[in-house]
Formats: structure tokens, C-alpha cells, sequence
């Protein structure tokens, strides 16, 4: 018989029998909430740069300025030659400002007002 699993009660999680889709899913709703309630945008770069790898960093950093990019009109092969992306990814990043109930349609567009 192998040892019990590790549990974190306040997680509310066992490893290594864990839904990973259903809880990341939880997570990312409580994250979400954190940053709503974090009382300046300093506050979320600091909470952003404690929790997040170097390289995690770099693929937001990346992924936001190819999605601003596009917004503005730019076109995907420039923006793929200029910050050394796939046309996958600028590709996704397209498809999502196109839906009009789009999350990110609706964040831009109150940035712009």
C-alpha cells in the first residue's frame, strides 16, 4: 500500500487525486476576485510578480501586447515577425476579439472610453 495522499485543508484539495479542470476553474474564479479587490493596480503587478514564474510573466506580457496590437489593427504576420510569436497564437488572440460577447472586447473598449 502507498502513503495517503498530502491534504491541504485549507485548500480543500487532495494530491494527487485532484479534478484539475473543475478546481483550476475554481482557482482562477477566486484569483479573479483577489485582483478585483486589490486596492490599486500596484498592488495586482506586485501580487502578479510574487505568484507568477519569470516565464509566466513574459507569456502575459506577451499575449497582452500581440491582443492590444490586434486591437489597434495591426496585422498578424506583423506582429508575429516583430515580437517573434507563432501565427497560432496571434491567430486565438484574433478569433477572441472577433466574438462579439467577448471579455476582452469589453475590457478593451472600457479602457478606450
Amino acid at each position: 500500500m502507498g502513503s495517503a495522499p498530502e491534504r491541504f485543508d485549507n485548500l480543500d484539495v487532495v494530491w494527487p487525486n485532484v479534478s484539475m479542470h473543475r478546481n483550476s476553474l475554481d482557482r482562477l474564479a477566486e484569483l479573479a476576485s483577489l485582483i478585483h479587490h486589490a486596492p490599486d493596480p500596484g498592488t495586482v503587478e506586485a501580487l502578479l510578480r510574487e505568484i507568477l514564474t519569470p516565464s509566466e510573466i513574459e507569456g502575459i506580457s506577451f499575449r497582452w501586447e500581440l491582443l492590444k496590437r490586434l486591437d489597434q489593427g495591426q496585422s498578424q504576420r506583423a506582429i508575429a515577425a516583430e515580437l517573434g510569436l507563432s501565427l497560432c497564437k496571434i491567430t486565438r488572440g484574433s478569433r477572441i476579439l472577433k466574438k462579439p460577447d467577448s471579455a476582452l472586447r469589453r475590457v478593451l473598449e472600457t479602457r478606450r472610453a
